[in-house]
């Protein structure tokens, strides 16, 4: 078997969503789930991640279909993590009803053998802790970007500072942009954050689009696609996007802020459609061929 182009690491879940239509129950999610689907319209990703003994064989048999690698998916003997959100008051941010870790509590992530070389690497949102220990071990690394929250940057800022000065791409959204940087807008905060490292930083902004910031200071501003459709489910609209983002870059030898440009616009068109079914149902039809042809047809919409 091949080794993987990307790796990524972050939770599998199950998730309830409430939205002001409809309840879905326990649906497939997590950050490695939505990310892993949308890269592998553009690459082959592998996942390293931690289920719990429910997780069903249908659920894995769906992320090999859909081509993504699961060798680096553990099993652990108790529940597989769950959430509950809903989108009832705001579609452009879900209020959290619940949250339990389960076996996701004690994840130690490691590398399988056959991951190891791989060139690329998305840090979905961990414990920076966690996020470094996957670094350290493939230090043949040489495109990787990572995600984190609210909770990592008041509790272990250090930490996720160590981080930061280690990879290529921050993703981030503009409340946390400030709150890591002490800024009150959103170019700043981004100009800020490059000093810590990385070559890129992407500010994640909902439905306002996101915005791209390169260390020679370059700047580049996308808004969402303009949506012919009711929103049906924003869950892992984010981690889709850097899905899609890390998955088309992880194959091009040299990366440029114009490659880093063209996978914005591609985040953004595979996000819009995540969020038009629940869970992941929504990337099931579209191939990469269609995705492109979106991104062209998007791109028309902003271009001079």
């Amino acid at each position: 078997m091949s080794k993987p182009d990307l790796i990524i690491t972050g939770s599998v879940a199950f998730d309830t969503v409430k939205t002001r239509t409809e309840e879905k129950q326990r649906v497939l999610g997590g950050a490695a789930v939505y990310a892993s689907v949308a890269a592998a319209k553009f690459c082959r990703p592998g996942i390293i991640s931690i289920a719990g003994s429910d997780f069903p064989a249908e659920y894995k048999e769906y992320l090999t279909r859909m081509g993504v690698d699961i060798t680096g998916l553990a099993e652990g003997g108790g529940k597989t993590f769950s959430w509950a959100g809903s989108y009832e008051k705001d579609t452009n941010e879900a209020v959290t009803l619940d949250t339990q870790l389960n076996v996701f509590e004690g994840f130690d992530p490691h590398m399988p053998d056959s991951y190891k070389g791989a060139g690329t690497v998305f840090l979905g949102n961990l414990d920076p802790r966690l996020q470094l220990q996957v670094l350290a071990e493939n230090p043949h690394i040489a495109f990787s970007a990572c995600d984190t929250m609210n909770f990592w940057i008041d509790c272990a800022p250090e930490l996720l500072r160590e981080v930061f000065k280690k990879v290529s791409v921050i993703f981030i959204n503009e409340k946390e942009a400030c709150q890591v940087t002490g800024e009150r807008s959103l170019v700043p905060s981004g100009q800020r954050l490059l000093e810590f490292g990385p070559e890129y930083v992407i500010i994640k902004l909902g439905k306002y689009g996101a915005a791209g910031f390169g260390k020679n200071g370059e700047l580049f501003i996308i808004p969402c696609v303009p949506l012919d459709y009711d929103v049906v489910d924003p869950t892992g609209a984010g981690d889709s996007f850097a899905g899609s983002f890390m998955g088309y870059l992880s194959v091009r030898k040299r990366i440029t802020f114009g490659d880093v440009k063209q996978a914005m616009v591609i985040g953004t068109v595979v996000a819009a459609q995540t969020i038009s079914g629940f869970s992941t149902s929504a990337l099931d039809i579209p191939d990469r061929s269609r995705i492109l042809r979106e991104a062209v047809d998007f791109s028309r919409c902003f271009a001079l």
